[in-house]
């Protein structure tokens, strides 16, 4: 990990923030720790002690972005998180009501689970460790413009990628992204088939006169097998090791995007610059109830999109 702190260092003012999670993830996060910090004049560090387990070192990613990075050391995030034993009885009765002890410090911010804003959000203005997975850009809208300049490639881009740039850059480009690999039987998230994707291609054909596809997918084949007779698309798979990161960047450079009910591709939608881009949103996302109904009643997630 990253400058990796080992001596207690002043907490003055300063926001720590916990990660987790794959890079969509990631941005959720950091956005939220960024605007916190950014609104207040504050530090911003960061708890990566995520990543320390074998299993996920790998799915640490944003350090390939063009952002700040200063880790926390361990005694400055126990001395704000709730390290007394969080899972106990006291813990949880502390939570529940809201009430403050040393199971329940105040400088510990959880954010509630789902899409539903919390109103204390806006009123962090004292050091804090903050975690959650906050799916709410209206914690982070204000700066936008800040993350788009951020959130960019600071590692060599292959020359395929750069090819690629360039037509899509050419072209009245449309990404369309499907989300397979582990939504495939998952318990919470749906896997948008086939339907999904000939509603939006047709919505798409409908409002541009020459869209040119691309199509990115963590299992291409079944793309091809499913969609290359809906209409021409170009199916594209890098094989490099920054192929997930330069095909998010591909698709938040494409004109238009067809996302999938994923944080990733929400992501390059959410990035792309286009002031007349055309999103194309599922409006299902979830088998669980839910998640779907914090969906339903948040809205603001999809950002007045298209959805299907």
């Amino acid at each position: 990990m990253l400058n990796k702190g080992k001596t207690k260092l002043s907490m003055k003012d300063t926001i720590i923030l916990g990660i987790k999670g794959g890079f969509a993830n990631q941005l959720f996060q950091y956005s939220v720790g960024y605007s916190v910090a950014k609104r207040n004049n504050f530090s911003l560090k960061l708890d990566l002690s995520f990543f320390n387990e074998t299993k996920f070192k790998s799915a640490w990613r944003i350090n390939l972005l063009n952002v700040e990075i200063i880790e926390a050391n361990i005694s400055e995030t126990k001395y704000l998180k709730n390290e007394n034993n969080p899972r106990n009885y006291f813990y949880k009765f502390s939570k529940k009501f809201d009430l403050r002890s040393k199971y329940n410090k105040a400088t510990h911010y959880i954010d509630n689970e789902g899409f539903k804003p919390e109103y204390r959000f806006h009123l962090i203005n004292t050091t804090k460790y903050m975690e959650g997975w906050f799916p709410k850009p209206g914690y982070f809208n204000e700066f936008r413009h800040d993350l788009i300049k951020m959130y960019t490639p600071k590692f060599r881009l292959s020359e395929e990628y750069l090819s690629l740039l360039n037509s899509i850059l050419t072209t009245d480009s449309v990404s369309i992204h499907v989300r397979r690999g582990d939504y495939v039987d998952n318990k919470i998230f749906l896997t948008k088939g086939r339907d999904y994707y000939t509603a939006a291609i047709k919505s798409v054909v409908q409002k541009l006169q020459k869209p040119s596809f691309y199509v990115f997918s963590d299992d291409i084949e079944w793309c091809r097998e499913n969609l290359s007779d809906i209409h021409d698309c170009n199916f594209i798979k890098l094989g490099n090791n920054n192929a997930d990161l330069e095909e998010f960047f591909l698709m938040k450079n494409c004109k238009h995007n067809v996302i999938a009910n994923s944080s990733f591709s929400w992501w390059a939608a959410y990035l792309n610059e286009n002031p007349s881009k055309i999103v194309i949103a599922p409006k299902v996302w979830y088998k669980d109830a839910f998640y779907q109904t914090s969906l339903d009643n948040n809205p603001s997630f999809l950002i007045n999109w298209i959805t299907i």
